[in-house]
């Protein structure tokens, strides 16, 4: 339904007529379009185990990486179309995306199923082994029915707010390499389709990189340990940008390969990190929620106009206020240096901000270890359910 709601918005966009109406049809847009990364993020954390899901969660990435590569291209070519039944090229390029998109709405209702019961894909073989793995983790994920109890637990849950904050550092980066990735490649001196030709090799090689540290992060049950570096890395390619003259351009188009899979690495596995920290069901559910509302509101750091945004630091002793008109603009010479300074700073807290999470929930896992069994049955006839539960291990 999101999908489907979001395309006619899409289409009815193609035939705008004043600004009011771009503004109705930006709101309702983004209305439409919150929701399904985190419905489809829950959706897959519900059919797959804790382990299973950083790789799965990879591919809604990936998905995005590669319309980035491909969109500059398919938007130029659809711009030809201009004139074409008395309608400019962007005009077309709604239009037509829009269509394409209701026929996925489609698609996709008959395809997803509610539940492995329902599902026509799986034999009855694989539905045995659900029916196993929803036993098992029965004790963790509870009645299934909604409860305003389970809410509740995932606003009052300090990892939450953890994970927010690591989003939101993380997702400077990623809206500042999508949305900029071909100003920035297009300031080293060339032309729009060279340009877009450009930034394909950085999305695929980013997307090839986080796909097989996706499935590694499964395969050993680790995400902080590939977090933390893949900051490292992320900083180091923002710093070559910046220390790089101007002239080198295939340095600088060099520290944007340093810097790509970083990004969707530090905003995938914090995904799947939330998702594995979070239980029973609705509590993950608001907790994938206010996780996107909170990090997807870094795009207005990215783009917004006479911006104040502030840093906090440590435990907010330190903060740092930039007042700028825009902070992906290009100085004198060609370079993003405001927004790029920006995005390494904030990649290096979404590093201490993982680093904070880790000794937290690594303390919560030997607290448990340690419990006598005396404890462990206290604290379950406490009412100790989901991820409070005492068999309950977070994924470091």
């Amino acid at each position: 339904m999101l999908i489907l709601c979001w395309s006619l918005v899409l289409i009815g966009t193609g035939f705008m007529k004043t600004v009011g109406q771009l503004y109705a049809s930006r709101l309702l847009l983004g209305v439409f379009e919150s929701g399904l990364f985190p419905c489809l993020a829950l959706y897959l954390s519900s059919w797959y185990k804790p382990r299973e899901q950083a790789l799965r969660i990879s591919y809604l990435f990936v998905s995005a990486a590669l319309s980035g590569s491909f969109g500059g291209l398919f938007a130029y070519a659809l711009l030809k179309m201009d004139g074409i039944a008395g309608l400019e090229g962007w005009r077309w390029l709604f239009i037509i995306e829009g269509i394409a998109s209701v026929v996925i709405a489609i698609i996709a209702y008959f395809v997803l199923a509610n539940d492995f019961e329902s599902a026509s894909f799986l034999n009855e073989e694989d539905k045995s082994l659900m029916r196993i793995r929803a036993e098992i983790s029965a004790r963790y994920n509870g009645d299934l029915e909604f409860n305003w109890a389970d809410v509740k637990r995932a606003v009052l849950d300090p990892k939450l707010y953890i994970s927010s904050w690591n989003q939101f550092m993380a997702d400077i980066c990623s809206f500042g390499l999508s949305s900029f990735l071909p100003l920035i490649i297009r300031s080293f001196g060339f032309d729009v389709v060279t340009t877009q030709l450009l930034t394909i090799p950085v999305f695929f090689f980013a997307s090839f990189t986080y796909i097989v540290i996706s499935w590694s992060s499964d395969k050993w049950g680790k995400r902080a340990f590939f977090m933390i570096p893949a900051c490292l890395v992320t900083a180091v390619g923002y710093a070559v940008y910046l220390g790089v003259p101007t002239h080198l351009r295939g340095l600088l188009y060099f520290s944007t390969f340093l810097i790509a899979p970083g990004v969707y690495i530090i905003v995938g596995l914090n995904v799947s990190w939330l998702l594995n920290s979070h239980a029973p069901y609705y509590k993950r559910a608001m907790a994938i929620g206010m996780n996107q509302s909170i990090g997807n509101s870094a795009g207005v750091v990215v783009s917004r106009y006479r911006l104040c945004f502030v840093y906090l630091v440590a435990v907010a002793i330190l903060t740092l206020a930039y007042q700028v008109g825009q902070i992906f603009r290009a100085t004198n010479d060609g370079k993003y240096v405001v927004g790029i300074s920006a995005s390494m700073a904030a990649v290096v807290l979404a590093c201490a901000g993982q680093i904070t999470l880790y000794f937290c929930l690594r303390r919560a896992n030997k607290r448990r270890e340690s419990m006598t069994e005396d404890q462990r049955v206290r604290e379950i006839g406490a009412g100790k359910t989901g991820d409070f539960h005492p068999d309950y291990r977070y994924a470091l």
